[in-house]
């Protein structure tokens, strides 16, 4: 039960860690198009 536990834990890091690197992307292309509608 445990073993099972810790896989699918491991499973869910792997698809956070991607949607966080997705997130972080879309975040800083935001960032990048608002300072250079500022500027």
């Amino acid at each position: 039960m445990k073993i099972k536990f810790v896989r699918n834990f491991k499973h869910t890091m792997k698809l956070n860690h991607k949607l966080l690197v997705a997130l972080l992307f879309v975040m800083s292309m935001v960032l990048m198009s608002f300072k250079n509608n500022e500027a």
